[in-house]
């Protein structure tokens, strides 16, 4: 997948942070719905035996940082070892810092692993670590990233121990503003696969599939969050720019640096035509992901990718 130099990556993700609201909703969803989920997982009946959690693609850990608090809450007596997969070092270094200054880690009870790496380069480690099986395994707005999303999934779901939960959040097609804008604009353009920056899109579409292929049950919910892309329509703004940079990335088959001067003008006339403009005069777009999650082997609530009743 073509992406942006890896430092510049990083700058346009924090400015697509700092305008929206993913990170609260997401920690919203994990503080209320995650601590039903960790009750069905199945954990080890000896407190002597260690709770291992994977978090992949960490980033700075704040998610990583709630759910531990989380699964700490479940298991009160068991040591608890967390494995934070991270390529950027950075980031990696911000959710050391995080980790440190969490109290509730400092007892020695909860212990950590990092690993500065790709997903792909931690999974070909999984056959070979003596303890290679996970209570929970969670990949938070991640997916997008790996070469070959199904063997990913594969790969930690199958090293998941009996009753394991994976958590998964990834961009969602329902309800989703940004998307339609981006395939207005797209419909406009009358060679688009020519264009000379392509970029596979990846939404929960592209997951639902897998799960079904490999029989894995699982529980989907949409959950939506806003941006403010006011900034993308001031001319000259820099942080506009990486903006752009960003949702055309993640969103479109193109990065916004590499259109002409005429598909920009398209692209904005598009994106206007689905902001709603807030009193304060923010121009405001709604976006969606889903949160998947899946158990290994069979819940009361599920069964291949069907939600039989009310579950969690």
């Amino acid at each position: 997948m073509k992406t942006l130099d890896e430092t510049y990556y990083v700058q346009t993700l924090e400015a697509f942070i700092e305008r929206c609201d993913q990170e609260q909703v997401t920690l919203a969803w994990i503080r209320a719905k995650m601590p039903s989920l960790l009750k069905a997982v199945r954990w080890p009946v000896s407190t002597a035996e260690v709770v291992r959690v994977i978090g992949v693609g960490s980033g700075k850990g704040i998610m990583d940082v709630d759910v531990l608090k989380l699964v700490q809450r479940e298991c009160p007596e068991n040591p608890i070892h967390c494995i934070g997969i991270e390529p950027n070092p950075d980031e990696l270094a911000r959710f050391k810092k995080r980790a440190a200054e969490e109290k509730s880690f400092s007892l020695g009870r909860t212990t950590f692993e990092w690993h500065e790496k790709i997903s792909e380069d931690f999974e070909s480690l999984l056959p070979s670590r003596p303890d290679n099986r996970y209570h929970v395994i969670h990949m938070f707005q991640m997916l997008y990233h790996v070469r070959d999303m199904e063997e990913t999934i594969q790969n930690y779901y199958n090293n998941l121990t009996e009753g394991g939960l994976m958590v998964i959040t990834i961009a969602s097609k329902d309800g989703n503003d940004l998307l339609k804008a981006f395939e207005d604009y797209e419909a406009t353009i009358p060679n688009l696969h020519d264009l000379p920056a392509q970029n596979m899109k990846r939404y929960s579409d592209d997951v639902l599939p897998i799960l079904r292929r490999h029989a894995v049950p699982y529980r989907l919910e949409t959950v939506a969050y806003r941006v403010d892309v006011s900034e993308c329509f001031v001319q000259g703004s820099l942080a506009g720019k990486m903006l752009l940079d960003f949702i055309c990335l993640t969103n479109a088959t193109c990065v916004y640096q590499s259109l002409a001067e005429s598909d920009r003008s398209a692209l904005l006339n598009s994106l206007s035509n689905y902001c709603k403009l807030e009193g304060d005069g923010r121009r405001m777009l709604t976006l969606t992901f889903d949160c998947i999650t899946c158990y290994k082997g069979s819940q009361p609530w599920m069964c291949n990718g069907v939600v039989e009743q009310d579950g969690v």
